[in-house]
């Protein structure tokens, strides 16, 4: 493969560029995921079983690609494709309880905090990116997006509260308050990211950045964003990684933990997903940033 680097952007990669399918070691797929579910097991049974049933569409695919670009497809979750919720509430209680919960995992695993809460309401817009194996339709990565009804109403604001004296920028700007929140991907990018091969590692590392971006991108193309102030509530290390997919976050000065019961309840129960978050504002206007791709990984 050549490793020589190229600048392409995330508009090429996502509407012009193909990209090589992730064509993966299924041997040593299933024994990544042999030691991925047990050590769910050994935390929750019912996460392990979450995982398997997303996991096993792709380890049946012994001898062919395994997940390719131009199979995935965008979709904004409605009551027609009902479908996908039960997976795609998988995919979220994996990716937050499987992560952050702390010695009360069971009842962590068992809140709706964190999986069971895809609505169809107006100011709601759960977006996923789909493939099909086997007929069946796996949501790959997701993300919501939440437009805010009433002053005050998102859930970053029953995490943070300003200064005495601050005040957020959409109390100065009269713009209306959105969060992006949910972030998701499906337990596969879990297996890939840790594969032997560098190949299957780095273009996993690509895939997943390409998801986030075209997931934003396809809320910013649907939803009227312009007069909005977009917050998130994140780890720097997702900032960091959201922002090598484009998307450009500022710290929000003067935002202090809001100490209220519902933050005191998710201390409890997911206490690593609180130990680093901070509050940010979201910059759209960087989402067609360049990145570096390997010629080989171009067709």
């Amino acid at each position: 493969m050549n490793h020589a680097s190229i600048n392409v952007s995330f508009r090429d990669l996502i509407t012009r560029t193909p990209i090589i399918p992730i064509r993966s070691n299924t041997d040593a797929d299933r024994e990544a995921v042999k030691q991925y579910l047990s050590k769910l097991r050994a935390m929750s049974p019912l996460l392990s079983e979450y995982a398997n049933q997303l996991l096993d569409p792709f380890i049946k695919t012994d001898g062919v690609d395994c997940l390719d670009w131009n199979e995935v497809s965008c979709v904004k979750l409605t009551p027609d494709n009902f479908a996908l919720i039960g997976d795609l509430e998988n995919v979220i209680c994996l990716a937050y309880n499987g992560r952050y919960a702390g010695e009360n995992f069971f009842e962590a695993a068992n809140q709706n905090d964190f999986s069971n809460e895809v609505t169809f309401r107006d100011n709601f817009h759960t977006v996923a990116l789909i493939t099909n194996k086997g007929g069946r339709e796996i949501p790959l990565a997701t993300v919501r997006f939440e437009v805010s009804a009433s002053p005050f109403d998102l859930e970053i604001f029953r995490f943070f509260k300003m200064k005495d004296g601050a005040r957020w920028s959409f109390e100065k700007t009269g713009k209306t308050p959105a969060e992006f929140c949910r972030f998701a991907l499906h337990p596969i990018f879990d297996i890939w990211k840790k594969s032997p091969d560098d190949n299957v590692r780095q273009l996993t590392l690509l895939y997943m950045k390409i998801a986030a971006n075209r997931m934003i991108r396809h809320i910013c193309q649907t939803v009227d964003v312009e007069n909005m102030c977009i917050l998130a509530t994140v780890t720097p290390r997702v900032a960091d990684f959201l922002t090598s997919a484009g998307v450009q976050f500022e710290k929000i000065e003067g935002a202090e933990p809001h100490h209220t019961p519902k933050l005191s309840k998710h201390l409890e129960l997911w206490p690593k997903y609180f130990e680093n978050n901070e509050p940010f504002e979201v910059r759209m206007n960087e989402i067609d940033k360049t990145i570096y791709v390997p010629k080989g990984w171009l067709l």
